[in-house]
Protein backbone atom coordinates (compact mmCIF):
# COMPACT_ATOMS: atom_id res chain seq x y z
CA UNK A 1 0.00 0.00 0.00
CA UNK A 2 1.69 3.47 -1.17
CA UNK A 3 1.91 5.83 1.55
CA UNK A 4 0.52 9.50 0.93
CA UNK A 5 0.55 12.89 2.63
CA UNK A 6 -2.13 15.87 2.31
CA UNK A 7 -0.94 19.11 1.63
CA UNK A 8 -3.98 21.52 1.87
CA UNK A 9 -3.66 25.61 2.12
CA UNK A 10 -6.47 28.40 2.25
CA UNK A 11 -5.14 31.82 1.84
CA UNK A 12 -7.11 34.81 3.57
CA UNK A 13 -9.15 35.28 6.85
CA UNK A 14 -12.56 35.59 4.47
CA UNK A 15 -12.52 31.70 3.92
CA UNK A 16 -12.86 29.34 6.99
CA UNK A 17 -11.37 26.45 8.39
CA UNK A 18 -13.71 24.74 6.83
CA UNK A 19 -11.96 25.14 3.59
CA UNK A 20 -9.15 23.18 5.38
CA UNK A 21 -11.23 20.45 6.27
CA UNK A 22 -13.38 20.09 2.86
CA UNK A 23 -9.51 19.74 1.28
CA UNK A 24 -8.42 17.10 3.49
CA UNK A 25 -11.61 15.38 3.50
CA UNK A 26 -11.91 14.89 -0.21
CA UNK A 27 -8.34 13.99 -0.32
CA UNK A 28 -9.22 11.25 2.41
CA UNK A 29 -11.71 10.00 0.69
CA UNK A 30 -9.86 9.62 -2.74
CA UNK A 31 -6.63 8.05 -0.64
CA UNK A 32 -9.72 5.09 0.69
CA UNK A 33 -10.72 4.92 -3.01
CA UNK A 34 -7.46 3.88 -4.30
CA UNK A 35 -6.46 2.07 -1.37
CA UNK A 36 -3.58 4.84 -0.28
CA UNK A 37 -2.67 5.47 3.20
CA UNK A 38 -2.51 8.96 4.83
CA UNK A 39 0.59 9.01 6.96
CA UNK A 40 0.39 12.78 7.51
CA UNK A 41 -1.79 16.23 6.59
CA UNK A 42 -0.26 19.21 6.37
CA UNK A 43 -2.15 22.53 6.45
CA UNK A 44 -1.29 25.85 6.02
CA UNK A 45 -3.80 28.94 7.41
CA UNK A 46 -3.69 32.25 6.14
CA UNK A 47 -0.78 31.74 3.77
CA UNK A 48 -0.39 33.56 0.37
CA UNK A 49 -0.30 31.15 -2.58
CA UNK A 50 2.15 33.08 -3.53
CA UNK A 51 4.72 32.65 -0.94
CA UNK A 52 6.96 29.64 -0.41
CA UNK A 53 8.03 30.12 2.66
CA UNK A 54 5.01 28.93 4.59
CA UNK A 55 5.49 26.68 7.74
CA UNK A 56 3.84 23.02 6.80
CA UNK A 57 4.86 23.53 3.51
CA UNK A 58 8.41 23.30 4.84
CA UNK A 59 8.00 20.33 7.00
CA UNK A 60 6.75 18.69 3.92
CA UNK A 61 9.81 19.02 2.16
CA UNK A 62 12.09 17.64 5.46
CA UNK A 63 9.84 14.94 5.81
CA UNK A 64 10.29 14.15 1.76
CA UNK A 65 13.74 14.22 2.09
CA UNK A 66 13.08 10.87 4.74
CA UNK A 67 11.56 8.39 1.88
CA UNK A 68 8.42 8.31 4.05
CA UNK A 69 6.28 8.54 1.86
CA UNK A 70 5.72 8.06 -2.17
CA UNK A 71 2.10 10.44 -2.59
CA UNK A 72 1.74 14.21 -1.97
CA UNK A 73 -2.14 14.17 -2.56
CA UNK A 74 -3.74 17.97 -2.96
CA UNK A 75 -7.16 19.07 -3.64
CA UNK A 76 -6.24 21.26 -6.78
CA UNK A 77 -2.91 22.85 -8.05
CA UNK A 78 -3.96 25.96 -6.71
CA UNK A 79 -4.22 25.26 -3.42
CA UNK A 80 -0.79 24.24 -3.60
CA UNK A 81 1.09 27.11 -5.38
CA UNK A 82 -0.60 30.27 -7.07
CA UNK A 83 3.18 30.92 -8.42
CA UNK A 84 4.39 29.49 -11.47
CA UNK A 85 8.11 28.90 -10.53
CA UNK A 86 7.16 27.52 -7.04
CA UNK A 87 4.87 25.17 -8.90
CA UNK A 88 7.33 23.87 -11.03
CA UNK A 89 10.28 23.78 -8.38
CA UNK A 90 7.69 21.86 -6.24
CA UNK A 91 7.03 19.57 -8.97
CA UNK A 92 11.04 18.31 -9.60
CA UNK A 93 11.67 17.89 -5.96
CA UNK A 94 8.83 15.88 -5.42
CA UNK A 95 10.08 14.19 -8.45
CA UNK A 96 13.84 14.04 -7.95
CA UNK A 97 12.27 12.30 -4.98
CA UNK A 98 10.30 9.46 -6.92
CA UNK A 99 7.38 11.13 -5.15
CA UNK A 100 4.48 11.25 -6.94
CA UNK A 101 1.74 14.45 -7.26
CA UNK A 102 -1.73 13.58 -7.22
CA UNK A 103 -4.68 16.41 -7.68
CA UNK A 104 -7.92 14.85 -6.46
CA UNK A 105 -10.06 17.13 -8.86
CA UNK A 106 -7.85 17.38 -11.65
CA UNK A 107 -6.32 14.08 -13.16
CA UNK A 108 -4.35 15.66 -15.34
CA UNK A 109 -1.85 17.43 -12.91
CA UNK A 110 0.83 15.13 -11.61
CA UNK A 111 2.16 13.09 -14.76
CA UNK A 112 5.95 12.86 -16.12
CA UNK A 113 7.51 16.80 -16.48
CA UNK A 114 9.52 15.00 -18.95
CA UNK A 115 6.31 14.52 -20.95
CA UNK A 116 6.07 18.03 -22.86
CA UNK A 117 2.33 17.90 -22.72
CA UNK A 118 2.17 17.52 -19.27
CA UNK A 119 4.58 20.25 -18.50
CA UNK A 120 2.86 22.97 -20.66
CA UNK A 121 -0.69 21.89 -19.52
CA UNK A 122 0.67 22.63 -16.23
CA UNK A 123 2.41 25.62 -17.31
CA UNK A 124 -0.67 26.88 -18.36
CA UNK A 125 -2.88 26.09 -15.36
CA UNK A 126 -0.10 27.67 -13.26
CA UNK A 127 0.16 30.45 -15.39
CA UNK A 128 -3.43 31.16 -15.44
CA UNK A 129 -3.46 30.38 -11.03
CA UNK A 130 -0.82 33.28 -10.94
CA UNK A 131 -2.76 35.77 -13.48
CA UNK A 132 -5.32 35.27 -10.72
CA UNK A 133 -4.14 36.65 -8.02
CA UNK A 134 -2.36 39.78 -9.98
CA UNK A 135 -5.68 40.55 -11.01
CA UNK A 136 -7.28 39.97 -7.68
CA UNK A 137 -4.24 42.12 -5.69
CA UNK A 138 -5.30 44.96 -8.65
CA UNK A 139 -9.23 45.02 -7.75
CA UNK A 140 -7.83 45.44 -4.28
CA UNK A 141 -5.83 48.28 -4.72
CA UNK A 142 -8.61 49.64 -6.77
CA UNK A 143 -10.65 49.20 -4.09
CA UNK A 144 -8.81 50.32 -1.53
CA UNK A 145 -8.41 53.80 -3.43
CA UNK A 146 -12.00 54.30 -3.88
CA UNK A 147 -12.45 53.77 -0.70
CA UNK A 148 -9.31 56.15 0.50
CA UNK A 149 -10.90 58.89 -1.83
CA UNK A 150 -13.85 58.99 0.49
CA UNK A 151 -11.93 60.14 3.31
CA UNK A 152 -12.08 56.47 4.87
CA UNK A 153 -9.63 54.76 6.85
CA UNK A 154 -8.18 51.62 4.71
CA UNK A 155 -6.55 49.85 7.94
CA UNK A 156 -3.10 50.63 9.14
CA UNK A 157 -1.97 51.85 12.66
CA UNK A 158 -3.95 54.32 13.91
CA UNK A 159 -1.95 57.96 14.50
CA UNK A 160 -1.31 59.55 17.97
CA UNK A 161 -4.12 61.98 18.36
CA UNK A 162 -6.77 59.97 16.69
CA UNK A 163 -9.45 56.85 17.03
CA UNK A 164 -10.94 55.39 14.72
CA UNK A 165 -15.00 54.98 14.64
CA UNK A 166 -16.94 53.84 11.58
CA UNK A 167 -13.89 54.31 9.08
CA UNK A 168 -13.33 57.72 10.05
CA UNK A 169 -10.59 59.62 12.46
CA UNK A 170 -11.91 61.38 15.42
CA UNK A 171 -9.92 63.49 17.78
CA UNK A 172 -8.65 61.53 21.04
CA UNK A 173 -8.63 64.69 23.45
CA UNK A 174 -6.19 63.17 25.53
CA UNK A 175 -3.73 62.55 23.21
CA UNK A 176 -4.11 65.47 20.97
CA UNK A 177 -2.54 67.66 23.98
CA UNK A 178 0.40 65.51 23.51
CA UNK A 179 0.56 66.79 19.74
CA UNK A 180 0.11 70.01 20.04
CA UNK A 181 2.54 70.30 23.16
CA UNK A 182 5.04 68.30 20.76
CA UNK A 183 4.50 71.04 17.81
CA UNK A 184 4.72 73.83 19.94
CA UNK A 185 8.04 73.09 21.69
CA UNK A 186 9.63 72.01 18.36
CA UNK A 187 8.50 75.74 16.80
CA UNK A 188 9.70 77.19 20.15
CA UNK A 189 13.33 76.09 18.79
CA UNK A 190 13.37 73.39 21.95
CA UNK A 191 15.00 70.12 20.96
CA UNK A 192 14.38 66.47 20.22
CA UNK A 193 15.91 65.54 23.68
CA UNK A 194 13.97 68.25 25.92
CA UNK A 195 10.82 67.95 23.76
CA UNK A 196 10.82 63.91 24.43
CA UNK A 197 12.07 64.64 28.17
CA UNK A 198 9.00 66.42 28.59
CA UNK A 199 5.85 64.30 27.09
CA UNK A 200 7.63 61.44 28.88
CA UNK A 201 7.80 63.41 32.46
CA UNK A 202 3.90 64.76 32.24
CA UNK A 203 2.84 60.90 31.41
CA UNK A 204 2.05 60.85 27.60
CA UNK A 205 2.55 58.04 25.60
CA UNK A 206 3.02 56.68 22.08
CA UNK A 207 0.15 54.64 20.17
CA UNK A 208 1.54 51.86 21.01
CA UNK A 209 1.75 52.65 24.90
CA UNK A 210 5.30 53.44 24.82
CA UNK A 211 7.79 56.22 26.02
CA UNK A 212 8.73 58.88 22.81
CA UNK A 213 12.23 58.47 21.24
CA UNK A 214 13.46 60.17 18.60
CA UNK A 215 11.75 58.46 15.66
CA UNK A 216 8.22 58.78 17.06
CA UNK A 217 8.85 62.59 17.50
CA UNK A 218 10.18 63.10 13.62
CA UNK A 219 7.24 60.58 12.23
CA UNK A 220 4.80 63.09 13.78
CA UNK A 221 6.35 66.10 12.86
CA UNK A 222 5.99 65.64 9.47
CA UNK A 223 2.29 64.05 9.33
CA UNK A 224 0.06 66.04 7.33
CA UNK A 225 -3.10 64.74 8.45
CA UNK A 226 -2.72 67.11 11.75
CA UNK A 227 -3.69 70.04 9.85
CA UNK A 228 -6.74 68.27 8.29
CA UNK A 229 -5.27 65.96 4.88
CA UNK A 230 -5.93 62.91 4.67
CA UNK A 231 -3.12 61.22 2.47
CA UNK A 232 -3.36 57.41 1.33
CA UNK A 233 -0.86 55.25 -0.73
CA UNK A 234 1.81 58.08 -0.36
CA UNK A 235 5.01 56.03 -1.15
CA UNK A 236 5.49 53.62 -4.16
CA UNK A 237 5.89 50.01 -3.06
CA UNK A 238 8.78 47.83 -3.45
CA UNK A 239 8.67 45.11 -6.86
CA UNK A 240 7.70 42.46 -3.63
CA UNK A 241 4.83 44.40 -2.78
CA UNK A 242 6.37 45.72 0.62
CA UNK A 243 6.58 49.76 1.21
CA UNK A 244 9.46 51.61 -0.09
CA UNK A 245 9.55 54.68 2.07
CA UNK A 246 12.37 56.29 0.18
CA UNK A 247 10.21 56.23 -3.04
CA UNK A 248 7.32 59.29 -2.84
CA UNK A 249 4.50 57.83 -4.74
CA UNK A 250 3.29 60.75 -7.37
CA UNK A 251 -0.35 59.41 -7.33
CA UNK A 252 -0.76 59.48 -3.95
CA UNK A 253 -4.39 60.48 -2.65
CA UNK A 254 -4.54 63.85 -1.12
CA UNK A 255 -7.53 64.97 0.60
CA UNK A 256 -7.59 68.01 2.41
CA UNK A 257 -10.79 68.67 5.17
CA UNK A 258 -11.53 64.81 5.50
CA UNK A 259 -9.87 64.82 8.84
CA UNK A 260 -10.44 66.57 12.02
CA UNK A 261 -7.63 69.35 12.40
CA UNK A 262 -5.36 69.16 15.52
CA UNK A 263 -2.64 71.25 14.54
CA UNK A 264 -3.34 75.26 13.26
CA UNK A 265 -2.04 75.81 9.67
CA UNK A 266 0.42 78.92 11.53
CA UNK A 267 1.75 76.57 13.86
CA UNK A 268 2.42 73.66 11.14
CA UNK A 269 4.35 76.66 8.63
CA UNK A 270 6.41 77.23 11.37
CA UNK A 271 7.29 73.54 12.67
CA UNK A 272 7.85 72.65 8.39
CA UNK A 273 9.96 76.03 7.93
CA UNK A 274 12.77 74.70 10.96
CA UNK A 275 12.30 70.92 9.64
CA UNK A 276 13.73 72.30 6.84
CA UNK A 277 16.50 74.84 7.92
CA UNK A 278 17.42 71.62 10.14
CA UNK A 279 17.66 69.75 6.57
CA UNK A 280 19.50 72.40 4.86
CA UNK A 281 21.73 73.18 7.84
CA UNK A 282 22.84 69.27 7.69
CA UNK A 283 23.45 68.90 3.86
CA UNK A 284 26.00 72.04 4.50
CA UNK A 285 27.72 70.59 7.19
CA UNK A 286 28.20 67.65 5.38
CA UNK A 287 29.37 69.60 2.60
CA UNK A 288 32.89 70.44 4.54
CA UNK A 289 35.05 68.99 2.29
CA UNK A 290 39.22 67.33 4.69
CA UNK A 291 41.22 66.93 1.45
CA UNK A 292 43.67 64.96 2.88
CA UNK A 293 41.50 61.91 4.21
CA UNK A 294 43.39 58.85 3.40
CA UNK A 295 46.47 60.69 3.19
CA UNK A 296 47.23 62.45 6.04
CA UNK A 297 49.20 60.53 9.10
CA UNK A 298 50.36 61.09 12.52
CA UNK A 299 54.11 61.67 12.81
CA UNK A 300 54.49 60.37 16.23
CA UNK A 301 52.73 56.99 16.41
CA UNK A 302 51.77 56.68 12.45
CA UNK A 303 48.01 56.36 12.66
CA UNK A 304 45.78 58.04 10.16
CA UNK A 305 44.41 61.46 11.01
CA UNK A 306 40.87 62.48 10.69
CA UNK A 307 39.03 65.26 9.94
CA UNK A 308 37.09 66.85 13.10
CA UNK A 309 35.06 69.90 14.29
CA UNK A 310 35.09 71.96 17.51
CA UNK A 311 32.63 74.48 18.56
CA UNK A 312 30.58 74.07 15.08
CA UNK A 313 32.95 76.21 13.27
CA UNK A 314 36.55 74.61 13.37
CA UNK A 315 37.87 72.38 11.46
CA UNK A 316 41.00 70.34 12.34
CA UNK A 317 42.49 66.87 11.50
CA UNK A 318 43.27 64.57 14.66
CA UNK A 319 44.87 61.37 15.57
CA UNK A 320 42.92 58.63 15.35
CA UNK A 321 45.57 56.73 17.47
CA UNK A 322 45.19 59.40 20.26
CA UNK A 323 41.27 59.58 20.22
CA UNK A 324 40.12 55.63 19.96
CA UNK A 325 43.03 54.02 21.19
CA UNK A 326 44.36 56.92 23.51
CA UNK A 327 47.89 55.98 23.15
CA UNK A 328 48.85 59.38 21.40
CA UNK A 329 49.29 62.65 22.59
CA UNK A 330 49.87 64.55 18.89
CA UNK A 331 48.15 68.28 19.21
CA UNK A 332 45.46 68.29 16.02
CA UNK A 333 46.14 70.66 13.31
CA UNK A 334 44.28 72.91 11.37
CA UNK A 335 42.66 71.88 7.97
CA UNK A 336 42.68 74.75 6.05
CA UNK A 337 46.72 75.11 7.25
CA UNK A 338 47.80 72.24 6.47
CA UNK A 339 46.34 71.24 3.24
CA UNK A 340 47.08 75.04 1.93
CA UNK A 341 50.91 74.07 2.61
CA UNK A 342 50.32 70.99 0.91
CA UNK A 343 48.94 72.42 -2.02
CA UNK A 344 51.53 75.74 -2.38
CA UNK A 345 54.38 72.34 -2.25
CA UNK A 346 52.81 70.43 -5.41
CA UNK A 347 52.26 74.03 -7.17
CA UNK A 348 55.79 74.79 -6.73
CA UNK A 349 56.97 70.86 -7.66
CA UNK A 350 55.07 71.29 -10.93
CA UNK A 351 56.19 74.64 -11.79
CA UNK A 352 59.89 73.64 -11.36
CA UNK A 353 60.91 72.66 -14.81
CA UNK A 354 63.48 69.46 -13.80
CA UNK A 355 60.95 68.20 -11.32
CA UNK A 356 57.94 68.39 -13.67
CA UNK A 357 60.40 66.08 -16.21
CA UNK A 358 61.17 63.76 -13.64
CA UNK A 359 57.11 63.22 -12.71
CA UNK A 360 56.66 62.91 -16.62
CA UNK A 361 59.10 60.18 -16.89
CA UNK A 362 57.40 58.62 -14.36
CA UNK A 363 54.19 59.11 -15.23
CA UNK A 364 55.19 57.90 -18.93
CA UNK A 365 56.46 54.30 -17.25
CA UNK A 366 53.78 53.66 -15.40
CA UNK A 367 51.34 54.39 -19.09
CA UNK A 368 53.39 51.09 -19.93
CA UNK A 369 52.91 49.34 -16.99
CA UNK A 370 48.90 49.97 -16.76
CA UNK A 371 48.49 49.13 -21.01
CA UNK A 372 50.33 45.84 -20.46
CA UNK A 373 48.16 45.15 -17.61
CA UNK A 374 44.85 46.15 -19.29
CA UNK A 375 46.05 43.74 -22.11
CA UNK A 376 45.56 40.85 -19.97
CA UNK A 377 42.47 41.71 -18.02
CA UNK A 378 40.76 42.00 -21.83
CA UNK A 379 42.29 38.83 -22.49
CA UNK A 380 40.29 37.34 -19.11
CA UNK A 381 37.05 39.18 -19.53
CA UNK A 382 36.47 38.13 -22.98
CA UNK A 383 37.56 34.00 -21.85
CA UNK A 384 34.74 34.86 -18.98
CA UNK A 385 32.00 36.00 -21.18
CA UNK A 386 32.49 33.04 -23.67
CA UNK A 387 31.88 31.13 -20.49
CA UNK A 388 28.78 32.54 -19.16
CA UNK A 389 27.46 32.32 -23.32
CA UNK A 390 28.11 28.71 -23.11
CA UNK A 391 26.42 28.47 -19.45
CA UNK A 392 23.54 30.70 -20.67
CA UNK A 393 22.88 28.35 -23.74
CA UNK A 394 23.05 25.31 -21.71
CA UNK A 395 20.06 26.78 -19.49
CA UNK A 396 17.89 28.33 -22.83
CA UNK A 397 18.20 24.62 -23.66
CA UNK A 398 17.04 23.15 -20.45
CA UNK A 399 14.44 25.46 -20.85
CA UNK A 400 13.48 24.34 -23.99
CA UNK A 401 13.44 21.26 -22.92
CA UNK A 402 10.84 21.43 -20.39
CA UNK A 403 13.41 21.43 -17.45
CA UNK A 404 12.71 24.58 -15.39
CA UNK A 405 12.62 25.31 -11.94
CA UNK A 406 13.02 28.47 -9.30
CA UNK A 407 16.91 27.48 -9.26
CA UNK A 408 16.86 27.50 -13.08
CA UNK A 409 15.13 31.27 -12.78
CA UNK A 410 17.92 32.39 -10.20
CA UNK A 411 20.75 30.79 -12.31
CA UNK A 412 19.63 32.43 -15.17
CA UNK A 413 19.14 35.74 -13.92
CA UNK A 414 22.99 35.38 -11.58
CA UNK A 415 24.49 34.76 -15.36
CA UNK A 416 23.01 38.03 -17.06
CA UNK A 417 23.53 40.26 -14.72
CA UNK A 418 27.36 38.79 -14.12
CA UNK A 419 27.56 38.70 -18.05
CA UNK A 420 26.08 42.51 -17.71
CA UNK A 421 29.24 43.44 -15.09
CA UNK A 422 31.79 41.81 -17.26
CA UNK A 423 30.83 44.15 -20.86
CA UNK A 424 30.53 47.44 -18.37
CA UNK A 425 34.33 46.11 -17.34
CA UNK A 426 35.01 45.59 -20.57
CA UNK A 427 34.36 48.70 -21.95
CA UNK A 428 35.94 50.38 -19.48
CA UNK A 429 39.45 48.33 -19.83
CA UNK A 430 38.83 49.96 -23.76
CA UNK A 431 38.89 53.26 -22.36
CA UNK A 432 41.80 53.00 -20.08
CA UNK A 433 44.02 51.36 -23.25
CA UNK A 434 42.52 54.61 -25.46
CA UNK A 435 43.23 57.13 -22.49
CA UNK A 436 46.45 56.00 -21.30
CA UNK A 437 48.27 56.82 -24.72
CA UNK A 438 50.00 59.70 -24.30
CA UNK A 439 53.73 60.59 -25.34
CA UNK A 440 56.34 62.33 -22.76
CA UNK A 441 55.57 65.40 -24.42
CA UNK A 442 51.70 65.07 -24.14
CA UNK A 443 52.19 64.57 -20.15
CA UNK A 444 54.75 67.44 -20.00
CA UNK A 445 51.98 69.65 -21.36
CA UNK A 446 49.52 68.36 -18.85
CA UNK A 447 51.63 69.01 -16.01
CA UNK A 448 52.34 72.25 -16.84
CA UNK A 449 48.65 73.11 -16.98
CA UNK A 450 47.63 71.68 -14.26
CA UNK A 451 50.72 73.58 -12.16
CA UNK A 452 48.89 76.69 -13.54
CA UNK A 453 44.98 75.74 -11.98
CA UNK A 454 43.99 78.61 -9.45
CA UNK A 455 43.90 77.46 -5.63
CA UNK A 456 41.36 79.52 -4.40
CA UNK A 457 38.55 76.68 -5.36
CA UNK A 458 38.18 73.61 -4.17
CA UNK A 459 38.39 71.95 -7.18
CA UNK A 460 41.99 73.52 -8.04
CA UNK A 461 43.20 71.99 -4.50
CA UNK A 462 41.42 68.32 -5.29
CA UNK A 463 43.42 68.54 -8.57
CA UNK A 464 47.13 69.19 -7.44
CA UNK A 465 46.62 67.06 -4.11
CA UNK A 466 45.72 64.21 -6.38
CA UNK A 467 49.92 63.91 -6.66
CA UNK A 468 50.32 63.85 -2.84
CA UNK A 469 50.94 59.68 -1.73
CA UNK A 470 51.15 60.49 1.96
CA UNK A 471 51.86 63.69 4.12
CA UNK A 472 53.20 62.84 8.40
CA UNK A 473 52.34 65.60 10.84
CA UNK A 474 54.82 65.78 13.24
CA UNK A 475 55.45 68.67 16.11
CA UNK A 476 57.90 71.09 14.11
CA UNK A 477 57.28 70.18 10.52
CA UNK A 478 55.23 67.89 7.80
CA UNK A 479 56.46 65.43 5.28
CA UNK A 480 55.19 65.27 2.14
CA UNK A 481 55.64 62.01 -0.34
CA UNK A 482 54.39 62.30 -3.97
CA UNK A 483 55.73 59.24 -5.15
CA UNK A 484 55.01 55.69 -3.33
CA UNK A 485 58.17 54.18 -4.03
CA UNK A 486 59.94 56.81 -2.01
CA UNK A 487 58.52 55.54 1.02
CA UNK A 488 59.88 52.39 2.88
CA UNK A 489 59.05 50.64 6.81
CA UNK A 490 62.14 51.97 7.68
CA UNK A 491 62.58 55.56 6.55
CA UNK A 492 60.39 57.93 5.62
CA UNK A 493 61.66 59.70 2.90
CA UNK A 494 59.97 62.82 1.17
CA UNK A 495 60.80 66.35 1.50
CA UNK A 496 60.04 68.03 4.96
CA UNK A 497 58.28 71.31 5.26
CA UNK A 498 58.98 73.13 8.63
CA UNK A 499 56.17 74.96 10.58
CA UNK A 500 56.69 78.89 9.94
CA UNK A 501 54.87 79.53 13.02
CA UNK A 502 55.26 75.82 15.10
CA UNK A 503 52.74 73.77 16.28
CA UNK A 504 49.14 74.19 15.36
CA UNK A 505 46.94 75.35 17.88
CA UNK A 506 44.79 72.61 19.78
CA UNK A 507 40.81 72.49 19.05
CA UNK A 508 39.25 74.54 22.06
Amino acid sequence: MKRAVIYARYSTDNQSHETIEVQVERCAEYAKQKGINIVEAFADEAVSGMKSSRPELQKLFRMAETGAFEVVLIYDQSRFSRDIVDWFSFRRTMQNHDIQIVSVTQPYVGGDLNDTAVFATEGINALVNQIHVLQTRQKVVDAMNRIARQGLICGGSVLLGYDVKEKRYVINKYEAEAVRLLFTLYAAGKSYKYIIQTLNEKGYKTKAGKTFGTNSINALLNNERYIGVYVYNKMLPAKNGKRNSHRANPAAIKIPGAVPQIISNDLWDKVQARLHSNKVNARNKAKVDYLLSGKLFCGKCGMAMSGTRSNGKYYYYDCSGKKRLKNCDKAPIQKDRVEQMVVDYVKEMLATGNQRCEIAQKLFEAQGKLLGSAAGIRVEIEKRIKEIDRQLENINNAIAQGIFSASTLDKLTELEAAQKKLYTQLATTDKTEISAHKSIDDILHILEYIANVPIDDIEGKKTLLAFVYRVYVYDDKIRIITNPLDENTENVKGDDLPFSEGVASPAP
